[in-house]
C-alpha cells in the first residue's frame, strides 16, 4: 500500500450463529519507517535506509509520537523539495528536549537548499485565534533548523501563510 493515513471499515461475515458486522471506520497508519520508540542518533531525508524518512513531515509525525532518547540530527538531502497539504507542527508531550536531547534538521550534501513550499489556500488571517503558518514549533526548545528553505506559492490573502516558522507557547508555563 501506499504510505500515509486511511480510514478502514472491516466486515465479520455471518456465521456460527452470529449476524454480520461492519466495523465503524477505524483510522490505520502506513509508515514509511522502520523505526519504533524513541529516536538517537542521525537520519537522512529522504533516505535509503528503513531506518530513515522520506520526508520532513514524516520525520515531524514520527517525533511528535514517539519522542527522542538523545540528540537527534535530521540531514535533510540539497535539492530536496516537499510541499506541504497542511502546516508542520513540532512539539508534543512525548517530545521532551534539553541540552543533551537535541533536535536538527540540517541541510546534507552540495547543491540547492532544501524547499518545503507552504499548503495551498490557507484560510486565516494575521489576526484569526490560529493563522496559517508553515513549520510551527510548539513549546519545543533545543531546535535547530539550519539551511532549509520556505516558499509560499498563495498570492492573496487570506490563502498566503502569515508565518514561515512560528514559536508557539503550549501553555502559560510551557514555551
Amino acid at each position: 500500500s501506499t504510505l500515509g493515513s486511511y480510514n478502514v471499515t472491516y466486515v465479520v461475515p455471518a456465521g456460527g450463529g452470529c449476524a454480520q458486522y461492519t466495523s465503524s471506520a477505524v483510522p490505520v497508519a502506513i509508515n514509511a519507517s522502520g523505526n519504533t520508540g524513541a529516536l538517537t542518533g542521525i537520519y537522512d531525508i529522504p533516505g535509503s535506509t528503513c531506518r530513515d524518512f522520506p520526508t520532513i513531515k514524516d520525520a515531524v509525525n514520527y517525533l511528535n509520537n514517539n519522542g527522542i532518547s538523545g540528540a537527534v540530527t535530521f540531514r535533510v538531502a540539497a535539492g530536496h523539495t516537499e510541499t506541504l497539504t497542511a502546516g508542520l507542527a513540532l512539539g508534543s508531550a512525548t517530545l521532551v528536549t534539553n541540552a543533551t536531547n537535541t533536535i536538527t534538521f540540517q541541510k546534507f550534501g552540495s547543491g540547492a537548499n532544501p524547499i518545503i513550499t507552504a499548503y495551498a489556500n490557507g484560510n486565516n488571517t494575521s489576526t484569526s485565534a490560529a493563522p496559517d503558518g508553515i513549520w510551527s514549533i510548539r513549546g519545543t526548545d533545543y531546535v535547530t533548523i539550519d539551511g532549509i528553505d520556505l516558499s509560499d506559492p498563495n498570492t492573496s490573502a487570506p490563502a498566503t501563510m502569515e508565518y514561515g516558522y512560528g514559536l508557539f507557547k503550549t501553555s502559560a508555563t510551557d514555551g
